[in-house]
């Protein structure tokens, strides 16, 4: 078994739940961490940041973990799922704060598009390279402006 970072967020103790994110192929653990009973991680201000972006595979798109986020109530694994990209399907990726915040498949003569999410205290400004269309598997990243106008770079 591989492992790569870990952290606790919650310290081990009655009660917590440990969920273990791991690659697809069930043996190489992404990150691991201990959550309160009815966490919903991917809402929680402290979890929600946690959760390890998954691993690029040439030719797939990460669909969804394997299992909901929301409500942990026992200790929980969960697995990156992926799906093969098509005949003329490019990867796009939206990297905000420096994780990909949100990724689809794309066919080539198409727009690419993403709506940035709101950060508190940040305007966005602008993606990088600017969203047009796609022609190859491309990274976008988001710039964002502090309230007081200055640059804060992504996130």
């Amino acid at each position: 078994m591989t492992y790569t970072a870990s952290y606790d967020l919650a310290s081990p103790g009655e009660g917590k739940y440990l969920v273990r994110f791991f690659d697809e192929d069930r043996t190489t653990l992404l990150r691991e961490f201990y959550v309160e009973p009815g966490t919903d991680i991917t809402t929680h201000e402290v979890y929600k940041n946690s959760i390890p972006t998954p691993p690029t595979k040439e030719g797939f798109i990460f669909t969804e973990w394997s299992w909901p986020l929301t409500n942990i109530d026992k200790d929980l694994d969960v697995y990156a799922q992926y799906r093969q990209l098509q005949e003329g399907e490019c990867l796009v990726r939206y990297i905000v704060d420096g994780k990909v915040y949100f990724e689809q498949g794309v066919f080539v003569g198409s727009q690419a598009y993403c709506v940035p999410p709101e950060i508190e205290g940040k305007r966005f400004l602008q993606w990088v390279p600017e969203l047009g269309i796609v022609t190859k598997d491309t990274d976008y990243t988001a710039i964002y402006v502090d309230d007081d106008g200055s640059n804060t770079g992504s996130g």
